[in-house]
């Protein structure tokens, strides 16, 4: 769980494994840009359900998964943007 209130991003590498994120309890204005390469494996990363949330993200033999639950207000200000590559792994993003 990450509780950083001047969160700006990071990178994330799951090579044979996986990881979960949790940025529920993080908080930023601006622009966080969270960078995730996986191989043979993925990640969950769970955040806030105001948080705008971009992602780019290239799959190869592997997917990309945005579940969250859209709440009817989302907040301007906070844009996290999801970059990077799968290759035989995936990446889900949920709230």
């Amino acid at each position: 769980m990450v509780f950083s209130k001047n969160f700006r991003g990071g990178y994330i590498s799951d090579t044979f494994g996986g990881s979960e994120i949790n940025l529920s309890q993080a908080d930023f204005n601006g622009v966080a840009i969270l960078d995730v390469q996986c191989l043979f494996g993925g990640s969950e990363i769970t955040v806030p359900p105001h948080w705008e949330v971009r992602i780019n993200v290239n799959a190869i033999f592997g997917g990309v998964d945005d579940a969250r639950i859209q709440p009817v207000t989302i907040n301007p200000d906070k844009i996290l943007i999801i970059k990077g590559s799968c290759t035989f792994g995936g990446v889900s993003v949920k709230n």
